[in-house]
């Protein structure tokens, strides 16, 4: 069992670290360019380039911020030392950074509803991208009080001892 949770700690960074990497290039590359296309192609969003461009890089920076924190606590399992207050920063920050994704798919909602370019299938898409970064800041918040009680209970068993 050992080597299983070694082998998928070592996966899971690397998947982390490519999809880190990954959310770099676009905003470097991809996130711009598109932004000025989608600007020149569409007359709903002439001007808007600064918009699209913000909200969308926004979108994966948070994306991001969430990625980098589950690979911390994912190391701090690794090494036996999650159970320490600054895990529970650390959880605070996934948390903060799951509800940012879901703000800015709101955001990105509300624009494309005030540019009235929301085509169902989009709409329904970002609905559930939103339903999906809150459940799950909602279920780590849980989780956080028993990563709390379970620190609290490691102190008092400490001083016991």
């Amino acid at each position: 069992m050992f080597s299983s949770v070694k082998t998928s700690v070592v996966i899971s960074h690397i998947a982390i670290t490519a999809l880190i990497l990954l959310g770099l290039l676009l905003e470097i590359f991809v996130i711009p360019v598109n932004a000025i296309a989608l600007q020149a192609k569409f007359l709903e969003f002439k001007g808007d380039a600064p918009v699209i461009n913000s909200l969308l890089i926004a979108l994966v920076a948070f994306g991001q911020v969430s990625l980098i924190s589950i690979d911390l606590l994912i190391r701090r399992v690794d090494q036996h030392s999650l159970l320490a207050r600054s895990s529970e920063r650390l959880v605070s920050f996934l948390i903060y950074s799951l509800t940012g994704v879901a703000a800015t798919f709101f955001a990105l909602l509300l624009w494309l509803m005030s540019q009235n370019a929301l085509p169902p299938v989009v709409h329904l898409s970002i609905w559930v991208g939103i339903m999906l970064a809150l459940s799950a800041a909602l279920v780590i918040n849980v989780l956080k009080t028993v990563l709390h009680e379970s620190i609290d209970n490691l102190a008092e068993l400490e001083s016991v001892i």
